[in-house]
């Protein structure tokens, strides 16, 4: 007998975390929608998660997976799509669970509304270990509008969200597991450079679990890390004059964060590849900067008159970068 293919994979990488996992089955096994298979690649270093999962009915739909050693971000997300077998991929990561029974039912219907659609993607709350909302996230009209004119928005200023807000066809893209903190975003923008069709919804249909163990809050503070991860990415994009607003606003922002004053600090903290030349002038602008009062008006100007310095001397093309 022919097995019928599932119409949604949902996939869980996990790793040491029961609290929050438990939310996550509960909300899963409440969905209207059952088209699904359950698919779970398990990090972690005891049996705790394979202990939880036994104590829930998911009958056939569930496959789980104990890694021999652990995979670690990303990898173990790109372990556990590699198994999928659905049209479509449903990540869930074990601090996140859906907010409502009919929130995958919605996701689904949000990208076969359009069968081109490659993409749904929908708000969500960032729940703290209480059970307090910390805060919201959901696209607005204007950023919809930036990302279909050109995904490469996204590398400025993730609109979409956290993975998990996601749903998308089935397709050959892999996670780049050289990144850990901007691999949603480098994974959004090759999605919707392959097919830029999407769909979403305002409505918060996720609950992202907060806490300290997470890596994006251990990456957060780390300036070699995201210098390597942010230049990393730059080097896949297309490097030409519109996308110049969203590297310069992007490389503006951590420059300054970190108080990067010259181009050797710059390769030591792990930058990939050669510097551009609007880099270079951030940096020779933040030495300047950095002298001034927070907040002074000279700080504005000096960033705008840096930007059209950038500009007018081309420096978003490849041809010119510098090291």
């Amino acid at each position: 007998m022919k097995i019928q293919t599932p119409q949604v994979s949902i996939c869980i990488p996990t790793y040491n975390n029961t609290y929050y996992l438990k939310k996550t089955l509960s909300s899963i096994i409440s969905q209207i929608f059952t088209d699904y298979e359950l698919i779970i690649t398990d990090d972690s270093d005891n049996q705790d998660v394979k202990e939880l999962i036994d104590q829930f009915n998911f009958q056939d739909k569930l496959r789980y997976y104990h890694n021999e050693k652990p995979l670690g971000s990303p990898r173990n997300w790109n372990c556990c799509i590699s198994k999928a077998q659905g049209k479509y991929i449903k990540i869930m990561h074990h601090d996140d669970w859906f907010s409502s029974t009919d929130a995958l039912e919605n996701l689904v219907g949000l990208i076969k509304e359009h069968p081109n659609n490659i993409l749904a993607f929908c708000g969500s709350k960032n729940i703290a270990l209480n059970g307090s909302i910390i805060s919201q996230h959901s696209i607005t009209d204007s950023y919809v509008s930036a990302i279909r004119y050109d995904p490469e928005f996204i590398f400025y200023n993730n609109v979409i969200g956290a993975p998990s807000v996601t749903l998308f066809k089935k397709n050959d893209l892999l996670f780049d597991e050289n990144l850990k903190y901007v691999v949603d975003i480098d994974y959004y923008i090759r999605l919707l450079k392959l097919n830029p069709q999407f769909a979403f919804t305002k409505d918060f249909l996720i609950n992202i679990g907060l806490s300290n163990t997470q890596v994006t809050e251990s990456a957060i503070h780390n300036k070699n890390l995201l210098i390597f991860e942010y230049s990393h990415t730059y080097q896949k994009l297309k490097h030409t004059k519109n996308q110049l607003q969203f590297y310069f606003d992007t490389f503006w922002m951590l420059i300054r964060r970190f108080n990067i004053k010259t181009n050797n600090e710059l390769t030591e903290a792990g930058w990939s590849g050669a510097v551009p030349y609007f880099v270079t002038c951030c940096i020779k602008a933040n030495g300047l900067i950095s002298y001034l009062p927070k907040k002074h008006y000279l700080q504005q100007l000096i960033k705008n008159l840096t930007f059209w310095q950038a500009k007018i001397n081309d420096s978003y093309k490849a041809s010119r970068r510098v090291r």
